[in-house]
């Protein structure tokens, strides 16, 4: 740990031990929390936040630099230096309910961007004997989202209209609660069906396609239309779809096609176009 070393002696040196009159039972597994923002798997690109929070009610801890890390490891800390800083030697008390924080703007030590992988820092911190500890939290950059993507033809409805799939509410990624899934340029106020699945695939029908392969699970979500019943073009429907705040999805694909009843379409079935969509941080 970085300056750790010349902070003891510096603290030795000035009678700051671990008899400044607190009495407490430390426990930094439990004292100290450690939150990443926003979160502990990132897109490319975005800033890094890593704030440490003394719980206790009773000790104080202390930061031995005046940086909260002076260096960032790519794999873990025991791995090389991407990024590094000059800090200051500074002792300073964290009290309880007390907050530090210290932003990683994704950038190695030559100013250029890194690139996917896990990322640790290196904490400066003391305990309240004034001895150093090991605490490393890491965050995985990941790549950047994905936009949806087309594949398959659509087979048109009423009036020779496509409908089509498209999504709405920002991108896919975790804990994005506003994610919805559009439903657009079908039939007016007809029953349809949005199929969700786990693979792509191509199934020749009487009535089209089916671009879901289904020997991977589906789910199947039954909906009824908006617009003027039996216009051409005006049937849409919305689902909310919002994505939970879990890391582990990270790197999940989902697998899209609506199938409309529709007289007007050949064999009284129109469907939409296959719709890719990748969960990303």
């Amino acid at each position: 740990m970085k300056n750790l070393t010349a902070a003891l002696v510096l603290l030795s040196s000035v009678g700051m031990t671990s008899a400044v009159g607190q009495v407490c039972a430390p426990n930094p597994a439990g004292d100290l929390e450690i939150t990443l923002s926003p979160g502990s798997v990132v897109p490319r690109g975005e800033p890094v936040t890593v704030t440490v929070t003394n719980r206790s009610s009773d000790c104080t801890y202390f930061q031995a630099g005046s940086c909260l890390f002076a260096d960032v490891h790519a794999g873990g800390c025991d791995g090389p230096v991407v990024d590094g800083y000059i800090c200051l030697l500074a002792i300073t008390p964290l009290l309880p309910g007390e907050s530090s924080s210290q932003t990683w703007l994704q950038l190695d030590q030559g100013g250029d961007p890194v690139g996917p992988g896990t990322y640790a820092f290196d904490l400066q911190l003391l305990d309240p004997d004034l001895t150093g500890l090991h605490l490393c939290p890491e965050v995985v950059v990941g790549p950047a989202c994905e936009a949806p993507f087309s594949y398959g033809n659509p087979s048109p409805g009423t009036g020779g209209v496509e409908p089509i799939l498209r999504t709405s509410g920002g991108a896919a990624s975790v804990g994005n609660n506003a994610f919805e899934i559009e439903l657009k340029g079908a039939v007016g106020g007809a029953p349809a069906v949005l199929f969700i699945g786990a693979g792509l695939g191509e199934l020749n029908a009487p009535w089209g396609t089916f671009l879901l392969d289904p020997s991977l699970p589906i789910l199947d979500f039954p909906l009824v239309l908006w617009g003027t019943p039996g216009a051409a073009g005006d049937g849409e429907q919305q689902l909310s779809v919002p994505i939970p705040a879990d890391d582990l999805l990270v790197g999940a694909e989902v697998y899209l096609q609506a199938l409309i009843a529709d007289p007007g379409a050949h064999l009284g079935i129109s469907h939409t176009q296959g719709l890719g969509v990748q969960i990303c941080p």
